[in-house]
């Protein structure tokens, strides 16, 4: 039950520092986010959204290492529509 709160708490931390440095116009379509071996995850809610992620992720490598505390070698932006 403790790595279920660990792994619960690792996702809510990721997500709201990824709000934080995403540009205001993507941050609502952000739905998801984590950090796992050095890689920050991004969901977003469309195809649309993500391809827009995409052409910056690399620049948030930096922000979010400093946001999380970490070293970030990676993001992934994924597509998961809500359900």
């Amino acid at each position: 039950m403790q790595a279920l709160r660990a792994g619960a708490a690792t996702v809510r931390k990721t997500l709201e520092a990824a709000r934080e440095v995403l540009p205001a116009e993507l941050a609502p379509h952000l739905w998801a986010a984590n950090f796992v071996d050095g890689e920050v995850s991004l969901l977003f809610e469309s195809a649309a959204w993500a391809t827009r992620a995409r052409y910056a992720a690399e620049e948030w490598r930096e922000p979010l290492a400093r946001a999380l505390g970490e070293t970030v070698g990676s993001v992934k932006v994924k597509v998961r529509p809500r359900s």
